[in-house]
């Protein structure tokens, strides 16, 4: 839950939208799996020291999350379907980023 102050909620949802995964499995047998998905990430995040302190530190940057999606999609060496990749990435940012999350 986002934090009161003032009467106001201090909560900051950002992230990145249509960020472009292409991606080529190949299986023992040399079949090939090739998938593209456009991937949208929202983040809510704690951020009241955005508002109060002119401290962005806890916003998590555009590029860092384009550039998180395209990482997590190399390290995948099984054929993910979209749904078990977008589970992936949100247990990678609620884990890596204290301020995302259940807060």
């Amino acid at each position: 839950m986002a934090e009161r102050v003032e009467g106001f909620n201090f909560e900051q949802r950002h992230g990145k939208k249509r960020v472009r995964v292409a991606r080529v499995w190949k299986t023992k047998e040399g079949k090939h799996y090739v998938v593209e998905w456009r991937v949208s990430i929202s983040l809510l995040s704690d951020c009241v020291n955005s508002y109060l302190r002119d401290d962005n530190s806890d916003i998590v940057a555009t590029d860092t999350v384009k550039n998180t999606v395209n990482a997590k999609a190399k390290e995948f060496f099984e054929l993910l379907s979209v749904e078990n990749f977008a589970i992936e990435l949100a247990k990678h940012f609620i884990s890596f980023y204290r301020q995302v999350g259940e807060w």
